[in-house]
């Protein structure tokens, strides 16, 4: 046996550099028709299947009004439009589109039928653009119906729901909700008039995860201080047994509407829209939160003094039960936080501006787009709610410009459509992907007994790095993995963008101890070090060890149970045993054969109890 020689600890040298990508369009298309006559996608009218792939649909003009949907696929490519034209050559008004699991498109809105009258009408397309089916609804009483007032949306069956305002025997409009299949059946179909037989009118629908239905708008009511709209959110249940009505009116009596609704991870229901009208402002961003019982938990208004309106347009809701709603207050695009409990958080203002549309990521950064002194205008907001970045967008007719659609992917990758002034074109609807910065890791790192103190190099190897965040679970959200070179170089490619958040980078690799590193923030600038050799409180517990002049992370974990112990070195032992070669975890030396250097590797690490520390 070789004589006992002293034993260096586990040595692994580290640094971090992060890159992050500038933001710039990734893809940007325009959609002209032939005839160049004018295109306008409109609120609602943009979806995104599980594949990546954008659906946006909007009204085109060219001997009259037809719907137009446009599939592209995640790198722009457009791969189909469709249009649609009613019985009788008349007007189409488009209002909604969603998406089902299967990739097929629904589109819904109003269109003149045989009889001269507007109907409701839902279209179905598969993943390829050929059209399903078309429904018509028009109502017991064979009248227009209000236009721009549909919504849908689909369920895990496919089956989907249609909500619009229809006009009835005697009243002025009801709230008219459908509950369809797969292949067009009408399951039920749900009419709701108020008591006064005024005007009931939709804005939005939505799904809990037990497929009860909630479909909130405006309703006109008599009260004790004479006529007013209210907001008005019902519950139906799977089978469209109505559970409950729940009115709210506002402090000014005037017109209360819900324009955006949303059921929060509890199931609880968040809508906004516009109310409280006085003289002094206008009307007031208004936001309600019930139950799923219908009890009413708060009211949240916000307005400011001035000459110029609030318009309310979106809401949305992250899993902590926090409200977001965005629109224009003044001059000014505006976006408010809520807490789950309807306390305000914060309050953003973006000068000259205004939103139509906003939308959350995985990690709750905000995304709202709408437009600038006359350019689409795009801002992300991180959780802390600082700026991130704002893109706009000026058309090739340097004219007006206006997005209204929003949605974001499981990457925070960011698509927004709207219309804009073409060249000879009128308006055009154009689509932009703004991709999200994907952070790129350079590293280095030294292993003991892969590195070799004298000449500086090591043996080639693979590292993964794991991103974790700072509090309770530490929730892992982005991994990598990569190959050092002779330098203990390697890059490593990250999904998601960390810039502003606090997180733990936590080394692993195949015979070497997990370690991480102390909490650390990286600011949205093009390159970051973060080098582990400097000093032992750069990892966790400041579990690093001095070799020469560098602090290394201990090696020797070869079964990976995050301690380095007699267990390790018994296998270490068996191999050396056996005289095993090749690639093996039990060669810490990365020389091919498992021997007495590597057993004593582990061994001195087991005598100092070396094993991971981490929060």
């Amino acid at each position: 046996m070789k004589k006992l020689k002293k034993i260096f600890i586990a040595a692994m040298i580290l640094s971090i550099t992060f890159i992050y990508q500038s933001i710039n369009a990734q893809w940007i298309q325009r959609y002209n028709s032939s005839g160049n006559n004018t295109e306008y996608p409109i609120p609602k009218s943009m979806v995104m299947d599980k594949a990546g792939n954008v659906y946006v649909s909007g009204t085109i003009y060219q001997t009259n009004l037809d719907f137009v949907t446009i599939k592209y696929d995640p790198n722009g490519n457009q791969k189909w439009v469709q249009r649609y034209n009613g019985p009788v050559n008349g007007d189409e008004y488009i209002s909604s589109i969603a998406v089902d699991d299967s990739a097929n498109v629904y589109i819904s809105g109003c269109s003149v039928g045989s009889e001269s009258e507007t109907d409701n009408v839902l279209i179905k397309y598969n993943q390829f653009g050929t059209l399903q089916w078309v429904k018509r609804y028009n109502g017991p009483w064979e009248g227009a119906v209000y236009y721009y007032q549909s919504s849908i949306i689909t369920d895990k069956y496919g089956n989907i729901y249609f909500t619009a305002g229809s006009n009835g025997i005697g009243t002025s409009s009801d709230i008219m909700t459908i509950k369809y299949n797969s292949n067009g059946d009408s399951l039920w179909v749900r009419r709701y008039n108020s008591p006064d037989s005024l005007y009931d009118g939709p804005g939005s629908i939505a799904l809990d995860n037990s497929g009860n239905v909630f479909v909130s708008g405006s309703s006109n009511r008599y009260n004790n201080f004479g006529m007013s709209y209210d907001f008005i959110t019902l519950k139906y249940d799977s089978s469209g047994i109505q559970s409950w009505v729940q009115f709210y009116n506002g402090t000014g009596n005037d017109y209360d509407g819900v324009g955006s609704m949303k059921i929060d991870k509890e199931g609880n229901v968040i809508a906004s829209g516009l109310g409280n009208y006085n003289g002094a402002t206008g009307y007031e961003y208004m936001t309600v939160k019930y139950d799923n019982q219908g009890n009413r938990h708060w009211v949240r208004t916000y307005s400011e003094y001035g000459p110029f309106g609030t318009y309310l347009h979106a809401n949305e809701t992250d899993d902590s039960g926090n409200v977001y709603v965005a629109g224009q207050v003044g001059l000014k695009a505006t976006i408010i936080k809520y807490n789950a409990t309807g306390d305000l958080k914060w309050i953003r203002s973006y000068p000259q501006s205004d939103l139509w549309a906003i939308d959350l990521d995985h990690f709750g950064n905000i995304y709202a787009a709408g437009s600038y002194s006359g350019d689409f205008m795009t801002l992300k907001y991180n959780q802390s709610a600082e700026l991130q970045w704002v893109k706009t967008y000026n058309g090739t007719a340097n004219g007006g410009d206006e997005i209204y659609c929003l949605v974001v992917d499981s990457l925070g990758n960011c698509f927004v459509s709207g219309a804009s002034q073409g060249s000879g074109t009128s308006n055009d609807i154009v689509t932009i992907n703004y991709p999200t910065p994907q952070p790129t890791i350079n590293i280095t790192v030294m292993f003991e007994g892969l590195y070799n103190i004298s000449s500086g190099l090591m043996v080639k190897d693979t590292v993964k790095i794991y991103i974790r965040r700072t509090t309770p679970p530490y929730l892992l959200f982005d991994s990598a993995s990569a190959v050092l070179d002779s330098n203990g170089k390697g890059t490593f490619n990250f999904h998601y963008n960390i810039n502003y958040v606090i997180n733990y980078y936590i080394v692993r690799h195949r015979n070497s101890l997990e370690t991480w590193s102390n909490p650390q923030s990286f600011s949205n600038i093009n390159v970051l070090n973060y080098d582990f050799t400097a000093s032992a409180n750069k990892a966790y517990g400041n579990n690093l060890v001095l070799k020469g002049s560098k602090y290394c992370i201990y090696s020797g974990d070869v079964n990976q149970d995050r301690i380095i112990d007699l267990f390790d070195v018994v296998k270490i032992y068996n191999d050396a045993g056996t005289f095993a070669t090749g690639y093996r975890v039990t060669d810490l030396n990365g020389d091919n054969i498992t021997d007495i250097d590597d057993i004593l590797i582990a061994y001195n690490n087991s005598l100092t109890f070396a094993g991971l520390i981490r929060p």
